[in-house]
């Protein structure tokens, strides 16, 4: 481990370089429809710590959809949705501690 100097503080660079390379959102296959009309047809998304990332697309598109789904306020119909190692499908508290969300 190599430390970065600074005349009072020291902080080990390793640990930065882990954080940012952690996967914290991670969607797999992930398909919602409403009375039919496909929402999302099979949507992978990976986001890693430190990453800003927009939603872009038209009316419809399934921006909201899929942010909804991420947060848990919304089930869909197939897929895998992680959430800071969290599985939002299975345990939907967990996580909520850690995010905030205003539509």
């Amino acid at each position: 481990m190599t430390w970065a100097f600074h005349p009072t503080i020291q902080m080990p660079r390793a640990t930065l370089a882990d954080d940012l390379m952690a996967l914290t959102i991670d969607v797999q296959q992930l398909w919602k429809s409403y009375e039919g009309k496909p929402a999302l047809q099979g949507l992978f998304l990976d986001v890693r710590a430190g990453e800003i990332v927009g939603l872009i697309g038209p009316n419809g598109a399934g921006k909201t959809t899929t942010l909804k789904i991420l947060v848990g306020l919304l089930r869909p119909d197939y897929g895998v949705v992680r959430v800071k190692d969290h599985d939002v499908l299975v345990d939907p508290v967990s996580y909520k501690a850690d995010i905030g969300y205003m539509p």
